[in-house]
């Protein structure tokens, strides 16, 4: 049996390090540029809660109603600068770690998806029960996060009708998602078989 690499010499590890490190010298002032903002609404501020960790169980809702996709204000930042100021706020938090980034826009949806070097490997462990699941459940939990506050940002930037998408990618065959998050949960995870598509 191969031993297990410690949780420090993980990728996935030092990117939610420089995400936590980024969000806690963020500045706090109310004045803050748009830059600064992303930052800031793109970390994690807290031990997330698992809200579609294992399975998903349909809850009671009320009766849909029609209603108007919202449009952009007259006070809304133009969407190709918050693009610019996503990949931006990406260079500068995954500058010294091995992860390929690509944010793509169309059809009022900014898909982000991320490459991080060695995951495809280390999925086959999790997913064996070779690593502890309470690992990659807090890998997916900051993701959460991290997709939910950056659809926040977009929302406060002016563009309620634009959804953000999160994708985490096989690393060895970038035509296979391992992770998928939108509106704050979990549409797919390879490792824990979770598939909202069917």
């Amino acid at each position: 049996m191969k031993t297990k690499k410690p949780i420090y010499k993980r990728v996935w590890f030092w990117i939610i390090i420089v995400i936590l490190i980024i969000g806690a010298f963020a500045p706090k002032n109310k004045n803050t540029t748009i830059e600064t903002k992303i930052i800031n609404e793109i970390t994690p501020t807290s031990q997330p809660t698992p809200e579609f960790i294992a399975t998903f169980e349909p809850r009671s809702t009320p009766e849909p109603t029609l209603e108007p996709t919202p449009e952009p204000t007259s006070e809304s930042t133009d969407i190709n600068t918050i693009i610019s100021i996503i990949k931006n706020n990406l260079d500068i938090n995954f500058k010294d770690i091995d992860v390929e980034y690509d944010v793509n826009y169309q059809d009022n949806v900014i898909a982000i998806s991320f490459s991080i070097n060695g995951l495809a490997n280390e999925a086959i462990f999790y997913k064996n029960g070779y690593l502890p699941m309470d690992d990659w459940v807090n890998f997916v939990d900051s993701m959460i996060e991290a997709q939910k506050n950056t659809q926040a940002l977009v929302n406060d930037l002016g563009h309620p009708e634009v959804s953000v998408h999160f994708m985490i990618l096989n690393d060895q065959n970038k035509d296979n998602i391992i992770l998928g998050i939108s509106y704050g949960i979990v549409i797919f995870d390879g490792i824990r078989d979770i598939n909202l598509f069917g």
